[in-house]
């Protein structure tokens, strides 16, 4: 297995590792919430935010944001938020680990390979922001 194949390795176990923690902890999390919550949907918008702070933290660190991806990932945020029931302690952990992910990421690729990684999870996070604003703007104007 060459380095580049190895490190393609390393970096996908990384974020299954991320991502079963981030299962593990989910119970405790949903703990704080109120009981009348929706389990399902808060766990599924706990993965949604940490993901889209992950995706704004790559597109920042590829220097892809504009005031119109800005603008995208706040509606998305904004949404998730209104549509989870979580704390803001809970909101702020979740932030903080996707971010820590993002920076962890661009690290991990090292010099020139964070390219290919701005190429593939950068441009990605900009078509996830840019679909979600326009998504709602359409919305709006009906």
């Amino acid at each position: 297995m060459g380095l580049s194949r190895l490190m393609q390795e390393m970096t996908r176990t990384r974020i299954w590792v991320g991502a079963a923690v981030l299962a593990v902890s989910m119970p405790t999390l949903l703990a704080q919430g109120s009981a009348s919550a929706d389990g399902a949907m808060t766990a599924r918008r706990i993965t949604q935010l940490y993901h889209a702070y992950y995706a704004f933290g790559v597109a920042d660190y590829c220097g892809l944001i504009t005031w119109e991806v800005n603008d995208g990932y706040e509606r998305r945020i904004r949404y998730l938020l209104l549509t989870a029931d979580i704390d803001k302690e809970t909101e702020r952990w979740i932030r903080i680990s996707g971010s820590v992910e993002a920076d962890y990421q661009f690290d991990n690729h090292g010099l020139g390979g964070f390219r290919g990684w701005c190429a593939r999870d950068g441009q990605q996070a900009v078509r996830e922001f840019l679909g979600f604003r326009a998504g709602q703007l359409a919305n709006s104007a009906d």
